[in-house]
């Protein structure tokens, strides 16, 4: 591998690789309206991607002025799932650059994985679907540790899964959760800024903030070793 500077990179999934709101719009939408409820738009169902279907199904299920009691949580949190899962590829798709850049990744021999707090399955039959699954040696997803971003654990068994120490991968993401995931794992940030936080984000201790997906390679040819403080 030609970089110097890292071992390995984890990605983020959604909103970092893909943009999979449409879907998960659609089914938060048909599970709302089983229950009676208008769906929500796009833009609210985007802001509320990226901790956990339990989170999202207790926020939109919530902002219709429906809160749920625990019980009632997890039969809806089960009936999304089983409804995504069923529907996660009709119309996700890759940002741009995204395949390409990979592609150029794996050919330089990097080792790759993914963490999201989407169910490890679905984000392993989403990553099949796009023909992403080749480059990535783990996928952890929400329900793969006992615990989920913004808790290191995920980011951890990611590094094992590679055979890498934590300190020499780096982490890109989108999110507050991301940043806050990076930082508490010691791990070095690189931000998409074209995600689902977007104008929540500043620098956040990023290395660096990508506006494009293809600037990845660059910007890690030229990123210095981490420091030894």
């Amino acid at each position: 591998m030609p970089f110097r500077s890292f071992d390995a990179l984890i990605f983020d999934l959604d909103g970092t690789l893909i943009d999979s709101v449409p879907d998960i719009a659609a089914a938060i939408g048909r599970r709302l309206r089983a229950a009676g409820l208008e769906p929500l738009p796009i833009e609210r169902t985007a802001s509320f991607v990226g901790q956990g279907t339990r989170r999202l199904v207790e926020r939109a299920f919530a902002h219709r002025g429906r809160p749920l009691d625990a019980r009632e949580l997890d039969r809806r949190q089960a009936e999304f799932e089983a409804d995504y899962a069923r529907h996660c590829a009709v119309k996700t798709r890759p940002y741009p650059e995204v395949a390409e850049t990979l592609a150029e990744l794996a050919r330089l021999h990097c080792r790759m994985a993914v963490c999201t707090n989407k169910p490890e399955a679905i984000s392993r039959d989403v990553l099949a679907a796009l023909d992403l699954s080749r480059y990535f040696g783990a996928v952890v997803g929400g329900d793969t540790c006992a615990a989920r971003k913004p808790d290191p654990e995920p980011l951890f068994a990611c590094a094992r899964a590679l055979d890498v120490e934590p300190g020499r991968c780096i982490y890109v993401g989108d999110s507050l959760t991301d940043a806050e995931t990076a930082r508490r794992a010691s791990m070095r940030l690189i931000l998409v800024s074209y995600g689902y936080e977007s104008a929540a984000l500043d620098a956040q201790g990023a290395v660096a903030v990508l506006e494009r997906f293809g600037r990845l390679v660059e910007v890690l040819v030229h990123l210095p070793p981490p420091s030894s403080t």
